[in-house]
């Protein structure tokens, strides 16, 4: 699954799940938290095979925040 928008990876966990794609699902979390802390910056669009933020927004973007903290608890949790 190819998912570059934040907000898109956001919503992921609401479903993936229930359809059966929890290892998806974690692979998807692992990649926007390492590409995150690797660019210390919250943007909005990441390039879903290399992990590079794709846009030169001026970042802060707030549903990435949100991503980076809902998905690190999801897997600090196991």
């Amino acid at each position: 699954m190819r998912v570059k928008r934040a907000l898109t990876a956001l919503r992921a966990p609401r479903w993936m799940p229930y359809y059966g794609k929890q290892a998806e699902l974690t692979h998807l979390m692992q990649q926007w938290c390492s590409a995150i802390m690797r660019h210390t910056e919250f943007r909005q669009q990441i390039d879903p095979l290399t992990g590079d933020f794709t846009q030169p927004d001026p970042g802060g973007y707030s549903p990435a925040a949100l991503t980076f903290l809902d998905f690190a608890r999801r897997l600090s949790k196991g």
